[in-house]
């Protein structure tokens, strides 16, 4: 979209909260936060004169993101209802997966169709729809077509006409990420390293404190990969060379002679009340946020990503124990190599228990194992979690639990039923 921000229409902005069920004095308090401002212009370093709009939302306010997504509901909306009448088939990675035809992020807009002219027209129509109507307007020239390999070649400059956009035969990124990480991991990331890079050179010329150094490369240097990394694995060796770019940085200064390194940086990257100055272990970090994407597949089951992800790589597994295979994808790769982490700290909840193997599995609520330590007796019988527990009223056998752990062992109060139920 060109100047997303500048061209949103107040009346659609109202029409799309009300069509969304916010209460209409709550509309009229917004409609006036919008529609209240005015401008000055600067010259000579005075203020001159008053402008005021009568369309757009203004920019670097904190309220205008989530009003922009409430007029891209409307956009959403209307390819959703054209998917419904069978005008317009998103694309679906496999059998089982949900069909996707278009993927917001901001002003910006991925679109899934099939290489037909029936669908390109119908993406037309929605484009031009929700241009008169919320005044927006498609930036063609940054805007592009991708299409598959079966698709011949006439055909692909034919529908690209039809929409007015240029065909492109691949993508290297989008919104900042490569599209297709090869064997090369390096290289995919090579610009994180660049972008880090120049950032670093241009502040050892400024005069900066040992304080000044550190909150530059908390907020801005350990920051520049973040993006990246909660989506991709950097390898290893490549989060070493960003750490050995930072603390030659932290280490030379100013100067550009290469002064000693005092202290490992590992060390540095301990907690301050361990002697470190906090600073990020960036593999470490990584791994952390790759952990999260996975336990929000845990946690929301009923999300997009979780059902996407599901249908392609573990239909009828758990996503914790379901193998990888070699031709996964990267992203799908990197997930599950934070896996480990995710089986540190979780346990089975009891509900059934019938699942539940008692001396290997974790499901005893004591960290950090979460596991049964001192059994009286391998060679038991007794192997399943709901061989402990009694129907009629539903407890824990106290008896067999004295019988076959030590108590201070148990990880159950045998008084309890708490975690029973479901």
């Amino acid at each position: 979209m060109s100047k997303a921000y500048d061209r949103i229409e107040w009346s659609f902005l109202e029409q799309m909260m009300k069509k969304l069920g916010f209460a209409y004095q709550w509309v009229s308090l917004i409609m006036t936060c919008v529609t209240t401002v005015t401008y000055s212009f600067l010259v000579n370093d005075s203020p001159c004169g008053y402008l005021t709009p009568s369309r757009g939302l203004r920019q670097g306010d904190p309220l205008s993101p989530y009003l922009f997504i409430l007029c891209a509901q409307g956009f959403s909306s209307f390819l959703t209802q054209a998917e419904r009448d069978g005008r317009l088939q998103g694309v679906s990675i496999g059998r089982g997966a949900p069909p996707i035809n278009h993927l917001l992020f901001a002003d910006d807009c991925y679109l899934f169709a099939r290489a037909n002219v029936r669908d390109c027209g119908t993406i037309k129509e929605a484009l031009s729809w929700y241009e008169w109507v919320s005044g927006q307007q498609v930036n063609l020239q940054k805007s592009a077509i991708c299409f598959s390999k079966n698709v011949k070649r006439q055909d692909q400059l034919d529908l690209a006409a039809s929409l007015g956009v240029s065909c492109a035969d691949h993508y290297d990124k989008y919104l900042g990420l490569p599209m297709v990480v090869g064997r090369n991991k390096g290289s995919s990331f090579a610009h994180l390293k660049e972008r880090l890079g120049k950032k670093l050179f241009n502040w050892k010329g400024k005069l900066l404190s040992s304080a000044g150094k550190k909150i530059l490369i908390k907020t801005v240097a350990q920051a520049l990969p973040l993006y990246s990394m909660s989506v991709y694995l950097l390898p290893k060796y490549f989060c070493d060379d960003l750490n050995h770019l930072i603390a030659d940085f932290w280490w030379n200064g100013n100067s550009g002679d290469r002064k000693i390194h005092w202290l490992a940086w590992d060390k540095l990257c301990q907690p301050k009340d361990l002697g470190g100055l906090g600073f990020r272990d960036l593999y470490a970090f990584n791994l952390a946020m790759l952990a999260k994407q996975g336990w929000r597949l845990i946690q929301y089951p009923n999300s997009l990503i979780a059902n996407v992800l599901r249908a392609k790589y573990f239909p009828n597994k758990s996503f914790l124990v379901v193998p990888v295979s070699e031709n996964s994808s990267y992203v799908w790769k990197s997930i599950c190599a934070a896996r480990k982490i995710l089986l540190q700290g979780s346990r089975w909840q009891v509900v059934s228990g019938a699942a539940i193997v008692i001396w290997k599995d974790p499901w005893v609520p004591r960290p950090s194992t979460f596991r049964v330590i001192s059994p009286k007796s391998h060679g038991c019988a007794v192997t399943k979690v709901n061989e402990l527990i009694l129907d009629h009223p539903r407890r824990w056998n106290v008896s067999l639990l004295s019988n076959l752990l030590y108590p201070p062992r148990c990880g159950c109060d045998p008084n309890s039923s708490a975690e029973l139920s479901s």
